[in-house]
């Protein structure tokens, strides 16, 4: 007979409920360390996934300021210059929450270099949409339509003194005017001045334009 079975039954109750209570609280510590683990891991996976998830969202963008910039650039449209705006302030955002972000201090330097990079960007278009509205958004618009203007008025001066060689050297100009803005090539600018240096001594030498007009 074991020492067990000389106890008295309520003694054997007891020592069976110690034991159980004891294995209860074991699996219990066991569990509450597992489940701490499991949500610590749980909350590392969500912020690993979140941090996936800005960075995917921050390139997407970064490829929307893209397209907003060459549908500017194509169409001259001030909504794109707009809509480029909305686009690089997300990025902006996404950026600095990776920065605030602890799980990511050791690429602190880096995300700081991509952070001016990317607002270097954003200030150079903001500058070139600048001087295309200074250029013209459209014919006109800015030094564009002054240029059409004052193309214009020397065009019905010319028409009414029936200066033909004029009018054959501005509609030159036109052109290259024209072809410049559709290549952006120097080399329009070039024969623009040279349809400039012709212009002065034919305007001197036409004879039906009068001295005063000249």
């Amino acid at each position: 007979m074991n020492f067990l079975s000389r106890m008295k039954l309520i003694y054997q109750i007891s020592l069976i409920g110690v034991a159980a209570l004891s294995i209860f609280a074991i699996v219990a510590v066991v569990l509450f360390v597992a489940d701490n683990q499991r949500q610590t891991a749980e909350a590392q996976a969500e912020q690993a996934l979140e941090d996936r998830l800005v960075v995917d969202g921050i390139a997407r963008e970064f490829l929307n300021a893209r397209r907003r910039e060459k549908d500017f650039l194509l169409r001259l449209d001030e909504k794109y210059v707009a809509a480029h705006a909305e686009t690089v302030a997300t990025v902006q955002s996404g950026l600095k929450a990776l920065a605030a972000d602890p799980a990511l201090d050791r690429f602190d330097s880096e995300i700081a270099m991509i952070e001016t990079s990317f607002d270097n960007y954003a200030a150079e278009f903001r500058t070139i949409a600048n001087l295309q509205r200074e250029i013209g958004l459209n014919e006109e618009s800015g030094l564009l339509g002054s240029l059409r203007g004052s193309v214009h008025n020397v065009e019905e001066a010319l028409a009414k003194y029936e200066a033909d060689k004029l009018t054959i050297i501005m509609l030159m100009m036109r052109r290259h005017e024209k072809d410049f803005l559709a290549r952006i090539d120097p080399r329009y600018v070039e024969r623009i001045d040279a349809r400039l240096a012709e212009f002065g001594p034919a305007l001197a030498a036409a004879d039906s334009i009068p001295a005063d007009e000249k």
